[in-house]
């Protein structure tokens, strides 16, 4: 290979760097006008709170830390986008039933919330959700030999692979990490003699 990327990518959808180049080209060539005009927009706003407040700031620039405070200005000035009234739109069982219906259709997966009781896994607080996930191949029988979730919840339908586990820990509490992360707890692999040993991750 004549580099890492070219390696990478065989197996990807794009198979070879040129290709991510022209797709990063003409991504950047059709978006390049919406985002200069974005900006304008960003910055209008920020002139006028820093006329405003006689604030010791350049108008002309954009930094990182200003882009969500200004983009939300627009959002609630420009297009009358509230948040927090959205929210209630938005309960957290019915968006996470939702994301879960559209990871399963469109990869092919099964998702089943499981009590950590029941099986060899413990979470490290009761607000900790967890999950199993099986890939699912459709040109197999799924009633073979499927397992009843209540007796043994880990256990693949006849045309299912175990994939892992993933823990979900959404809510703030005192001393828990303060920022979203993905931590990889352990990663899967093909074990020596056969079988396969399942991913666990976890999603604060």
């Amino acid at each position: 290979y004549p580099n890492h990327a070219a390696y990478r990518l065989k197996k990807r959808m794009a198979k070879t760097p040129a290709n991510v180049q022209t797709f990063l080209e003409d991504l950047n060539y059709k978006l390049s006008p919406l985002a200069d005009r974005e900006l304008e927009v960003l910055l209008k706003y920020k002139a006028a709170e820093v006329e405003a407040k006689g604030l010791d700031e350049d108008p002309t620039v954009l930094h990182m830390y200003d882009y969500r405070y200004y983009l939300n200005q627009v959002e609630e000035k420009d297009y009358q986008v509230d948040h927090e009234a959205l929210r209630q739109y938005f309960p957290l069982d019915a968006v996470l039933d939702g994301l879960v219906d559209i990871y399963q259709e469109v990869f092919g997966l099964r998702f089943e919330r499981i009590d950590s009781a029941m099986v060899e896994f413990s979470t490290w607080h009761p607000e900790v959700l967890l999950f199993v996930v099986y890939r699912v191949d459709e040109d197999l029988p799924a009633s073979a030999s499927a397992a009843s979730p209540a007796s043994a919840p880990t256990t693949p339908r006849a045309n299912e692979t175990l994939l892992g586990y993933y823990y979900l820990d959404l809510f703030p509490r005192e001393d828990k990490f303060g920022h979203a992360a993905c931590w990889p707890l352990q990663a899967a692999c093909e074990l020596e003699g056969g079988g396969r040993r399942p991913a666990v991750t976890a999603l604060v």
